[in-house]
């Protein structure tokens, strides 16, 4: 995730820095070298709100280089942050010059040339500049403070395209007329290119549609003491293919809109889909109520990365709800006549009632993979020792982990200390805002 807002702010930088006459920079004033810190701060920022569409589009190619759809999604998440602090690092640069001449702490020489009124469009591109960076502030907070549910946030959220497009205006208008044969105008456009074409897919609800299919829910399925909802859905169009441990947007609703769920059965070959899902939210939690069968169904993708592609050896962890993925998984082994290797599989939920499935060990033997409950209830809790405990010498097979976020940072930095290498730990990200 680093390395590409890195290469992001590289470019843009090596972009302003291949445009700038260093001879007489080097000899210019306070005022040269502020507008080249507002010139510079723009750029950036820019290119990351183009970035940051671009993210939005679920794009295959980028799915594939960034190793998975939620991955893009928390790329898309810190990109969002990044624009945060470059937004108040752009707005500064113009800003605090002029309060400090305000204040009479600083000087600033009169401009060369005759003046006169300035020209409307060059107004107008002003004014959208200021007001727009207060808005997208406004609206960044929100989105990062989770401020509003999401069923309301994705109609806040639209507002982003149309603020680009407007900021469109604003830096090709105020952009030095020079810039336009050099690499910071041309990449300027690259960047209003992208994003607007990603700003207009977004705003025409064209993202995502061809990967959408429709059906029914045919069976819903309660679990009152694990707090799971199973729904199988059947799907109108036999194009959905997706591998164990893939998820994807499920809308019961349209007012509600979609929300990302893992798959919870392998390959179609009964032409149907499984989902599970816990009560954890505002949404998730009265789905039980609202879900019968016979009832329309939206499904999107398949997305994501966790795949369990790489040897046959390897260790699984799932806590509460995240052992979703490994029940595809399960079935597709179970169906192949069992694993080819050694697969332990932790499995940790409160009590042995909250276990789901109930017929999880029978699951796991017809898969031919190893069982080990960790029952919080009764005083067990699994950690990187116990884990490390079942490797051979110089064994350190690939682990795979959907579960809560902070018990995936404890485990792969207890792992990573007892020699696993970081490409070996396979996580889920499932926060989509």
């Amino acid at each position: 995730m680093g390395k590409w807002l890195a290469g992001l702010i590289a470019i843009s930088v090596a972009m302003w820095a291949g445009s700038v006459d260093w001879s007489v920079l080097m000899a210019a004033d306070f005022w040269a070298w502020r507008k080249q810190a507002v010139l510079l701060s723009g750029l950036v920022l820019f290119s990351a709100m183009a970035f940051s569409l671009v993210l939005a589009v679920r794009s295959r190619w980028l799915e594939r280089q960034v190793g998975g759809l939620d991955r893009i999604y928390r790329l898309h998440k810190w990109t969002g942050i990044g624009c945060a602090v470059l937004l108040f690092l752009h707005w500064g640069a113009e800003k605090f010059p002029k309060w400090m001449v305000q204040a009479g702490w600083l000087f600033r020489p009169a401009k060369k040339g005759g003046g006169g009124e300035p020209a409307l469009l060059h107004e107008l591109a002003k004014g959208i500049g200021e007001w727009g960076l207060y808005l997208v502030a406004a609206l960044l907070l929100i989105a990062l403070l989770k401020l509003v549910p999401y069923r309301w946030f994705r109609y806040v959220h639209k507002v982003f395209p149309l603020v680009f497009i407007a900021f469109v205006l604003h830096g090709l208008e105020l952009m030095p007329s020079a810039w336009w044969s050099q690499p910071a105008g041309l990449w300027t456009l690259a960047c209003a290119l992208a994003g607007s074409v990603a700003a207009l897919l977004s705003l025409s609800g064209r993202i995502g549609r061809q990967r959408r299919h429709t059906g029914q829910v045919v069976a819903v399925r309660h679990a009152p003491a694990a707090g799971m909802l199973e729904v199988e859905v059947d799907l109108d169009s036999q194009a959905f293919a997706h591998a164990a441990g893939q998820f994807a947007f499920v809308t019961f609703d349209p007012a509600e809109g979609a929300h990302p769920f893992s798959i919870a059965s392998a390959t179609r070959e009964d032409g149907r889909l499984r989902f599970g899902i816990k009560a954890l939210g505002d949404y998730t939690g009265t789905l039980s109520d609202r879900i019968r069968p016979g009832q329309p169904v939206e499904v999107e993708g398949p997305y994501g990365g966790f795949d369990f592609s790489g040897p046959a050896r390897q260790v699984w962890v799932a806590g509460g709800v995240g052992i979703t993925p490994f029940l595809a998984r399960l079935e597709a082994l179970a169906r192949e006549g069992g694993s080819q290797g050694v697969v332990d599989f932790y499995y940790c939920c409160r009590s042995r009632e909250q276990m789901w499935p109930a017929d999880l060990d029978a699951r796991c033997r017809a898969a031919g993979v190893n069982l080990h409950l960790c029952i919080a209830g009764d005083g067990q809790r699994l950690d990187a020792t116990h884990i490390a405990s079942g490797w051979r010498d110089g064994e350190r097979p690939p682990v795979w982990f959907c579960g809560p976020a902070p018990f995936a940072e404890q485990l792969q930095n207890g792992l990573a200390a007892l020699g696993l290498p970081p490409a070996h730990f396979h996580r889920e990200f499932f926060a989509m805002r």
